[in-house]
């Protein structure tokens, strides 16, 4: 099961270090008999050398009680190179293993880990062939806080007459990120901002924890209260740096509506807490037929149309003060740059706030966001409120029953440059007709990326580079297709999918000269570059044809 970005001291020769939590080859979910919800995982992680010189890294894996379980040096990483390393292929590691990982180079390096996950239960999502697959990503961490965030959890039971045990359910995992024990305390509180429960312990070093909303004894009984059954948040408090990292599982089973995804995020610190939000990525899509548009407008009884939608996103966002935060949030639709809809709302103190847009969420669907939102949004959305709060995002493919889950940006540490270290397309039947925009299960794996401006004035992209896993450049891009600058709006994303194009697309799929430099077996890096000054974000979509994808969020340098 997955676990925790953590931080080790490390050799003088090192200047770098990687944080981040590791997946085993199983899962012991005591109360998913069926295993629905759960199933085995293989994991590995992609390492990109982000300097202008060879990088040496050396990986140590740590157990849950902090012990060393092996370590290995890997290949000689060269500048804007990619080394993928799988788990399974490490020397020492048992087939059942779990526990962290931790990445020293000599040269600054970004990391993300994917787990892939077979073996599910495949009644859930039977409308998909293969079935019982799903994958979590989820970017590497570089220290570790003594606060953490978990904004986002769930325990929603299913009704009696359902065929999964639980509809939605998250476990997370927290880890020492140094050599002295640490005491940690948990505040667990419901969407309403009341304390329904804290818990206490301790971690030896680089030791880590993992807590599952699906086994009553991993937290307080309080938690799990008649009034509070479906989501709520944690705070953890610690006197040494924790890293985290957190999953949920959702399994739907009823009626017309089979699916069956996870998505996995960092938990968050107190940096990542702003008055200003961040998501590039804002979608609310159904297909462009009169039928399609019409069911997606009946937003009373939108519920009945979940797989009329291609594509839609939503959002948690949670106020970590003591004080109710008036909150604005701009969505900004892509091909204008312009507000679509503006929306009001306030959160009471420590309290969480759902948006959804397919079902509302905490929004009432009456709301005039949806009319103005149509069916065809696809954009960003900026969050703006007078206290700091933390979010993440989420993106839901309904029509081939996947998710992916990321952290919503704050504006703080924004560059104009930004690393992305695993990129690809794969598609190993390598013919045009086989790999069009009409196949996307014939793909082993692709990306897609959503970068933002996230500062007060337009910004004009210098380039996306496209490197190879050798660190070879293949591809520079600095125009549209149609000869049009990459300039973004303040607030407004821009998308690279390498397997329809996004904003890169021609006749409904990704450019010719895109395709032509990378073909349909490219596993590689990107570089975005923007003019000095420049704020950008990003986050990046991955997937495993209509298997499998998760979203986790690129690094700024």
């Amino acid at each position: 099961m997955k676990k925790i970005l953590l931080h080790k001291a490390l050799p003088a020769a090192s200047a770098a270090a990687l944080l981040f939590a590791s997946a085993g080859t199983a899962h012991a979910d005591l109360t998913d008999p069926s295993n629905y919800l759960a199933g085995v995982g293989s994991s590995s992680y992609s390492v990109m050398n982000t300097a202008n010189t060879a990088a040496t890294v050396v990986a140590t894996y740590y157990n849950p009680d902090g012990t060393v379980a092996a370590s290995q040096t890997l290949p000689s990483l060269p500048s804007r190179g990619r080394a993928d390393v799988a788990l399974s292929s490490v020397s020492g590691l048992p087939s059942n293993w779990v526990g962290s990982v931790v990445l020293g180079s000599d040269q600054d390096i970004v990391a993300v880990a994917v787990t892939s996950y077979t073996g599910r239960n495949p009644v859930p999502d039977s409308a998909i062939t293969p079935s019982g697959t799903e994958a979590s990503a989820y970017d590497a961490l570089n220290a570790g806080a003594t606060r953490l965030y978990a904004p986002a959890l769930f325990r929603v039971p299913a009704p009696p007459n359902d065929n999964v045990e639980g509809r939605q359910v998250t476990r997370f995992t927290i880890q020492n990120t140094t050599g002295s024990t640490a005491a940690y305390t948990i505040t667990y509180r419901s969407r309403n901002g009341i304390i329904v429960g804290t818990q206490t312990g301790t971690l030896a070093p680089f030791a880590s924890r993992t807590i599952n909303t699906r086994i009553n004894s991993d937290v307080p009984s309080g938690v799990f209260g008649p009034s509070n059954t479906s989501g709520f948040s944690a705070e953890i408090e610690s006197d040494q740096p924790l890293a985290g990292v957190s999953e949920t599982s959702t399994s739907i089973g009823s009626g017309s509506v089979l699916a069956n995804w996870t998505g996995d995020h960092t938990l968050l610190t107190p940096v990542s807490a702003a008055t200003r939000l961040f998501s590039p990525a804002a979608f609310r899509l159904c297909p462009n037929t009169p039928a399609a548009q019409a069911d997606c407008a009946n937003y009373t009884t939108i519920a009945a149309y979940y797989t009329s939608f291609l594509q839609y996103s939503s959002f948690q966002l949670q106020n970590t003060t003591g004080s109710v935060a008036n909150v604005t949030v701009d969505f900004i639709f892509r091909p204008t740059g312009l507000i679509s809809h503006t929306l009001n709302f306030t959160i009471p103190a420590f309290s969480g706030y759902g948006i959804n847009l397919f079902n509302g969420g905490s929004v009432p669907l009456t709301s005039p966001l949806f009319p103005a939102l149509g069916g065809r949004f696809q954009g960003s959305i900026r969050v703006t409120s007078d206290q700091p709060l933390v979010g993440v995002g989420n993106i839901d493919f309904p029509v081939n029953f996947s998710a992916g889950s990321y952290n919503l940006i704050g504006d703080s540490d924004a560059t104009n440059t930004i690393f992305v270290p695993r990129f690809d397309r794969v598609c190993p039947l390598n013919t045009p007709a086989a790999c069009n925009p009409g196949f996307l299960g014939n793909f082993n794996s692709v990306s897609a990326v959503q970068v933002m401006n996230v500062g007060t004035s337009a910004v004009t992209l210098n380039s996306l580079q496209l490197y190879n896993s050798s660190g070879t450049l293949v591809h520079t891009i600095t125009a549209l297709p149609s000869g049009g600058a990459l300039t973004l709006n303040p607030g407004a994303a821009l998308g690279l999918n390498l397997f329809n194009g996004g904003d890169f697309a021609v006749s409904g799929n990704l450019s010719p000269t895109i395709l032509t430099a990378i073909s349909n077996n490219f596993t590689g890096t990107l570089v975005i570059n923007g003019p000095p000054g420049a704020r950008l974000k990003a986050v990046v979509e991955w997937r495993d044809g209509n298997r499998a994808m998760d979203v986790y969020n690129a690094f700024n340098r």
